[in-house]
This record gives C-alpha cells, sequence and structure tokens, in this order.
C-alpha cells in the first residue's frame, strides 16, 4: 500500500512539473505569506469511529510550494483490548509539506505529506509522574481540494492516510490498528504581506 501510494504521489508531482511550464499554471494559487487554521479529521482507529483535531501553521515558498508544521490529537482516548481495558491518549505531528498540482479560480488540488512523529500515553492515578507511553513514527500523505471562501479565508476537503510505525509497548494495540484512511476539513485563514 505504502509503495503504490509513493508511486501515486511521484507520479502527481511529475506531471504537475511539466504542465507548469503553462502560463495559467506558473502563476500558482499561493500568493500569501503563509496560512493557519484547524483540522478536524474523521478516521477509525483500533477498530473504533474517531475524530482527531489539529492546528496547521505553513509558510508559502513560492506560488506553489509549502511547508510548516502540524499537531493532532484524538478527541477520544483510545481502548485497548486488554482485560482489564485502559484508555490511552494519542497525540502527533511533525513537518509538513504541500504542493499545488491544479489551480483555478475557485481554488486549487494539492498534495501534502506529513512526516512526525506520536505518543501514545497512559496516566495511571492522577500524578502527572506515573505515566507510561510509546513512541512511533508516522506519515500521513493527504490530497485536498480547496476551495476559496474569501480573500482571507479557504476550506479545504482531502482524503489521508496515516502509516504509523514503532507501536509496541501496550497489548491490544499495534501499528495496524493505528493505520488508516481519513476525511479531512481543514479552515484555512490566509497571511498575506503587509502592504507598503
Amino acid at each position: 500500500m505504502l509503495k503504490k501510494f509513493t508511486l501515486l504521489l511521484s507520479f502527481l508531482l511529475i506531471v504537475a512539473s511539466v504542465s507548469a511550464q503553462e502560463e495559467e499554471w506558473n502563476r500558482g494559487p499561493f500568493q500569501s505569506d503563509g496560512f493557519v487554521g484547524p483540522v478536524l479529521k474523521m478516521t477509525a482507529v483500533n477498530d473504533t469511529f474517531n475524530l482527531v483535531f489539529g492546528l496547521r501553521a505553513n509558510r508559502v515558498q513560492n506560488s506553489r510550494l509549502a511547508f510548516g508544521i502540524s499537531g493532532y490529537g484524538l478527541v477520544e482516548d483510545i481502548t485497548t483490548r486488554e482485560n482489564p481495558p485502559r484508555n490511552l491518549e494519542l497525540d502527533y505531528g511533525g513537518l509538513e509539506l504541500e504542493y499545488a498540482v491544479i489551480s483555478g479560480k475557485p481554488g486549487y488540488f494539492s498534495v501534502q505529506a506529513l512526516l512526525g512523529a506520536g505518543r501514545l500515553t497512559h496516566q495511571l492515578g492522577y500524578t502527572r509522574f506515573n505515566i507510561s507511553s510509546d513512541l512511533f513514527f508516522i506519515s500521513e500523505p493527504q490530497l485536498t481540494v480547496v476551495l476559496r471562501a474569501t480573500d482571507f479565508f479557504y476550506i479545504g476537503l482531502g482524503v489521508s492516510y496515516r502509516f504509523v510505525r514503532g507501536v509496541d509497548k501496550f497489548s491490544g494495540i499495534e501499528n495496524a490498528g493505528l493505520n488508516g484512511l481519513s476525511a479531512t476539513l481543514n479552515l484555512l485563514y490566509v497571511i498575506y504581506p503587509p502592504r507598503t
């Protein structure tokens, strides 16, 4: 699955590079300094429907490329299959890269990729010193359609897939339980350069 998605992502980037010779595409959709905004993801984690909430902050490198950071966390804890079960918190984040493949007046279509790390945590009792955690690596490619609502506000609808590696500390939860498809909603506030 990972190899197929990597090939698809590479193909889209090659097509975008070739097509960028056209005048319409050379302008690109990113005419600002950057953008920030909340993200809501609807997904299944450990075979249970869940919501992921996060924030993105990206800086525009040129008219088509943006990079930045993002962080996410599950709205509801994960319940393991142990006996007795335990509830785990999941948070992850990292560096993010976005490339606008196709642009037009109503918005643009982009490919994104997040590379970073995450943590599963379980707190025993009420003391902050009695915490058990498991760190993991995460990559999350995404395809997004971004529509312009106003000059300062965009709405993005997309689909992403989490690839998690390194989960091995808690019984009843594995890498495969954290991998998964997500439907995403991005609300982007555009930051324009100051006028002189």
